[in-house]
């Protein structure tokens, strides 16, 4: 069939997966106008091999038509590697309507992470770090793990945005996915809203992408330049390199030729993967792809548009990475 409906299963056929290597797949699915608030969408991915042997992983996500807060979590890269380091981003926004007090960002310490850096930020539960810390001026104690980073933004105006930085070293000996989330809420805890992600840690990872956007925020009816950025950091040419990234569902048809990607037909639509073919890229090389995103008129101010650019190769491993945009209200 063309179309994946209600109470389908959607089956990714992923291939050969070489030792060490991971691969993210990137799965948007739009939720029926119809689905009641405070609705909970529980879903399963199931993955197995030629072996026999397989593994899933569950999440569930409560339904609010209004939240009153926005928040979203990604990290620069994915894979990343022992010894190297993340950054997070966390972008977040008023969407209640009316003024919020006491409005706090807190994002638990991640397993098999270091501290290096952020934007004003306090290290809480045991100890409080105030201030902007900067890169190499302390290690996390310890007992860090199950602490948290609270981010104090005070009092939010009706639609005011902003976002947190936050950057972290992996330890050289952690070899698990890291496995981040943050959580934000008003001082009476009357609206709040939760955000996760997570990284695979590889000891090898020849090809890495990394994607930005601007402007950030962007208004309706406005333009998102998406730059990413593919590269071949092993010691060998890659073949059969793509990019590929999904148009938001706040996007406005275009031609595939304006773009130099290829879609399901001759227009890139809402929903759709623009595929990008590289082709081969040598050892120590990386190419650039702009990436120029209308959006939609009728996109709502002070909401979320997230994407995630996923690079792949012949050999079978990939990378991917993500931004969240918020959209201005008019």
């Amino acid at each position: 069939a063309t179309s994946c409906d209600p109470g389908e299963t959607v089956e990714f056929t992923l291939g050969l997966l070489p030792a060490g290597q991971s691969r993210t797949v990137l799965l948007p699915i739009p939720v029926a106008s119809s689905v009641t608030d405070g609705t909970v969408i529980p879903n399963t991915a199931t993955v197995v091999h030629d072996g026999g042997r397989g593994a899933t992983s569950s999440a569930d996500v409560l339904v609010q038509v209004n939240p009153g807060l926005a928040l979203g979590l990604t990290e620069d890269l994915d894979p990343v590697q022992p010894g190297g380091s993340l950054t997070y981003k966390l972008v977040y926004a008023n969407t209640a309507g009316v003024t919020l007090s006491g409005v706090t960002i807190r994002m638990p310490f991640p397993a098999g992470a270091g501290f290096i850096f952020s934007d004003g930020f306090e290290l809480g539960d045991t100890g409080r770090w105030s201030g902007s810390a900067k890169a190499g001026m302390g290690e996390p104690p310890s007992t860090a793990e199950g602490r948290k980073f609270l981010w104090s933004l005070g009092t939010l105006s009706p639609g005011e945005t902003g976002f947190r930085l936050l950057t972290l070293p992996v330890a050289s000996s952690y070899e698990e996915t890291i496995r981040a989330s943050a959580g934000i809420s008003d001082a009476a805890d009357t609206v709040s809203a939760r955000a996760e992600a997570a990284t695979a840690v590889q000891q090898e990872i020849p090809l890495t992408v990394l994607l930005t956007a601007t402007p950030d925020p962007v208004m309706p009816g406005g333009q998102i330049n998406y730059v990413a950025t593919v590269a071949n950091d092993g010691a060998t040419d890659l073949t059969g390199v793509e990019l590929r990234l999904v148009m938001p569902v706040d996007s406005v048809s275009f031609d595939e030729d304006d773009i130099g990607g290829e879609c399901n037909g001759t227009s890139c639509d809402p929903g759709e993967t623009i595929v990008f073919s590289l082709g081969l890229l040598p050892s120590g090389q990386q190419q650039v792809v702009l990436i120029p995103i209308p959006v939609s008129s009728s996109a709502s101010g002070n909401t979320m548009i997230p994407n995630t650019a996923t690079a792949a190769h012949d050999g079978g491993g990939g990378a991917t990475s993500s931004v969240n945009v918020l959209v201005a209200s008019p």
